[in-house]
């Protein structure tokens, strides 16, 4: 919006001949646009989410069975978050009436009872399509307009959650769109729609070192800064990888 603004004041200072304005409006544009194309972390500290499940008989009908995407300031993880949520509605519901879960797995309501509300929850973050990776490239673009959510779950082939084969590993990637897009006016949005992806051993090695990759080259094109490149080149140099 800054931008469109910029552009309307600009020409209206042109028609009008107002060059001393004119010049401090496309000053001030320039400084916005090195900020928003700079690779740098922005000073203001992007968000966390989390997606949080309301299940049970004794939720009022505006949450129960539905999942919403909620963002927290960076202060938040995940302990902090499902402590939070504890007191919150015990206080409503009372501390015994309340389960929180935390494994991301769907929920089948015949299994819960019915003297307890169910809160699920898990940290998720914002998710980019491949195809659209290349229009955000800065930190401003990777977290405005987000409305799809990612959270992923290592498991064998066997379906046990954690193996010794590295060879046997796969991934399942859950993504979540919400109604609207964050940042919104409400902290908590609905989601909407689920989609699930499973990767192969060999799709979910290759992923990982595109990653990779991708996160080194990013460092080696921007000025060089020493702990993001060691972060980088963690798992990269000796990377622990699916064999073959």
């Amino acid at each position: 919006m800054s931008l469109e603004l910029y552009s309307i004041l600009s020409v209206l200072y042109k028609s009008e001949r107002k060059l001393p304005k004119m010049m401090n409006i496309l000053e001030s544009n320039r400084s916005l646009l090195a900020k928003l194309t700079s690779p740098e972390p922005p000073d203001r500290l992007v968000p966390v989410y989390f997606r949080v499940g309301f299940f049970g008989k004794l939720w009022e009908e505006e949450l129960r069975g539905k999942r919403f995407i909620i963002k927290k300031g960076t202060e938040y993880n995940l302990s902090v978050m499902i402590k939070k949520m504890e007191e919150q509605f015990s206080k409503k519901y009372g501390k015994n009436s309340i389960v929180v879960l935390t494994q991301n797995k769907k929920i089948e309501e015949y299994v819960l009872e019915d003297d307890k509300l169910y809160i699920q929850i898990a940290g998720v973050v914002p998710y980019i399509k491949a195809a659209n990776a290349h229009l955000r490239l800065t930190m401003f673009d990777q977290n405005f307009n987000i409305d799809e959510f990612l959270f992923e779950t290592a498991f064998s082939e066997e379906g046990k959650p954690v193996v010794d084969d590295l060879g046997s590993l796969m991934k399942k990637k859950t993504i979540y769109k919400t109604k609207n897009p964050f940042p919104y006016v409400e902290n908590r949005i609905e989601v909407c729609q689920t989609t699930e992806i499973f990767l192969s051993p060999i799709e979910n090695a290759i992923e990982i070192i595109t990653l990779q990759t991708s996160k080194i080259q990013s460092q080696l094109e921007s000025p060089v800064r020493i702990n993001p490149l060691q972060q980088a080149l963690q798992g990269s140099v000796v990377p622990m990888v699916n064999p073959g």
